[in-house]
């Protein structure tokens, strides 16, 4: 009988290490394959645990940054970032809230890459404070951004440096945005024409019949 009982506790046990080696199993290939990549960070700044797949975004390997400390992350942030950011940690670690920072950091080939890094405080351990966290690489996000701008930056120019009266009207007529030089020569400021309808703007007011034509042509 105790053969038997003895047998039925060995089964047992093995049946619940497979189970938790498969457990184990799933969550390591979801941690290795997930865009974002998932840290431990002590309340110091150094990390006990990094997805390998940093190595692809960071340059530096799960090793590399496991032996720089917090010189891995905190003093690898853009200058004009690091402020705010060493801010937030430290209301993340002191009060529990939540780190939702974007910002510039430093890679292995010294370039600077644009992360979004969301962390909590998520346990104390032999007096040291640890946070949970995953980060995203958002750097092709924020060049199309800043492409973005400059695009319209200079479209704006070369619309505002037009002598010709040029407008954008919304469907019933009313302008919304107008260009300065065409303003400029009849001594008024665009903000002053934005919500007007385009007859009635100074630049027709010397001809009442050029009004209604205009009105008639927009309607």
């Amino acid at each position: 009988i105790i053969f038997f009982l003895l047998q039925r506790e060995i089964k047992k046990y093995v049946l619940a290490q497979t189970a938790l080696r498969e457990s184990e199993g799933k969550y390591r290939f979801l941690i290795e394959n997930i865009p974002s990549i998932t840290w431990i960070t002590n309340e110091h700044g150094e990390t006990s645990f990094i997805s390998p797949r940093i190595k692809e975004i960071f340059g530096f390997s799960q090793e590399d940054i496991y032996e720089m400390g917090s010189s891995a992350w905190l003093d690898r942030i853009h200058p004009e970032d690091s402020e705010r950011v060493r801010a937030s940690f430290s209301k993340m670690i002191s009060h529990n809230h939540k780190l939702d920072v974007e910002c510039r950091i430093k890679n292995k080939n010294g370039e600077w890459i644009w992360i979004h890094d969301v962390g909590i405080m998520a346990f104390e351990k032999e007096g040291t404070k640890y946070a949970f966290g995953t980060f995203l690489d958002i750097t092709d996000r924020k060049n199309a951004e800043k492409e973005k701008i400059e695009t319209e930056k200079k479209l704006k120019a070369v619309f505002n440096h037009r002598f010709q009266l040029t407008g954008l009207l919304d469907a019933t007529g009313k302008v919304l945005i107008v260009n300065e030089t065409a303003c400029n020569m009849v001594g008024v400021d665009s903000s002053e024409l934005v919500g007007k309808y385009f007859w009635e703007i100074p630049h027709w007011s010397h001809s009442r019949e050029l009004q209604l034509e205009v009105q008639k042509a927009i309607e």
